[in-house]
């Protein structure tokens, strides 16, 4: 059947128009497609590097930190030793009497049958909470503690009496003057029956002695020197000799 088209021209035209593909059309937004993907994919990439930069700094400087904080704890181990060696040279320097006392002290309440093998002293540092006041509320805050430590070792050859003696020793020593220095109790961090000397093939070295340590926490206001500075005179007790002389000088004028 033949097919024949009755519309005029213009409309002819137009229809024809309508149904024929726009290849420009197409081809533009193909680009635009594509365009968009490749910015996209170059924003990401940028992206990614500017974040791998940025990660590889601060890594960078995250190290140098690491080593400034380790530099920084090699010097207040430094300093907490040079302020340690100066307390006990200001001790030495203010109570150099002090300690020949304490070591007489000891010296004389041992009980018989025991003697000192080693006295000496450490600090102690720990990490405690407090809870301190901001603003109108209260916060944890960590500080360090530093206490010092006083310990005596003493050796006995009577192993069978080794406890009864460590407890008359500590017991002495708990209740005399000695403890004017110390606060709490003594502790006794040790006490058992050992070679006198360690790592000995001698006959000697091997006999079995019964040895014990003991602690005490120093008490850090007994450890404070006393001011030697005499009290400064006061208005009244400064007139008092320019008075007394005064009348000396009248009465011999008499």
């Amino acid at each position: 059947m033949i097919t024949i088209n009755l519309l005029p021209r213009e409309r002819r035209a137009r229809r024809m128009w309508l149904g024929t593909p726009n290849v420009t059309l197409i081809y533009a937004v193909a680009g635009l497609l594509v365009f968009g993907s490749l910015a996209t994919v170059y924003y990401f990439q940028h992206e990614l590097s500017t974040r791998k930069s940025t990660m590889e700094r601060l890594q960078t400087e995250q190290a140098a930190l690491e080593d400034d904080v380790k530099d920084a704890e090699a010097l207040e181990a430094q300093l907490d030793v040079l302020k340690q060696r100066k307390d006990v040279i200001e001790e030495l320097f203010y109570s150099g009497p002090e300690i020949s006392r304490k070591l007489n002290q000891i010296s004389d309440l041992l009980p018989v049958g025991v003697w000192l093998e080693e006295i000496s002293s450490y600090l102690d540092k720990k990490l405690v909470t407090v809870m301190v006041k901001k603003g109108d509320r209260m916060i944890p805050k960590q500080e360090r503690v530093e206490t010092q430590y006083f310990t005596i070792t003493g050796v006995t050859e009577d192993i069978v009496r080794g406890l009864s003696l460590v407890a008359e020793t500590k017991s002495r020593l708990e209740n005399s003057p000695f403890m004017e220095s110390f606060k709490g109790e003594i502790d006794v961090k040790y006490q058992r029956a050992e070679p006198w000397l360690k790592n000995s093939n001698t006959e000697g070295g091997k006999r079995m002695v019964w040895r014990f340590q003991l602690s005490m926490e120093v008490n850090p206001d007994a450890r404070k020197p006393k001011s030697n500075k005499r009290k400064a005179p006061t208005t009244l007790e400064s007139a008092a000799p320019q008075q007394r002389n005064a009348r000396k000088g009248r009465s011999k004028r008499r």
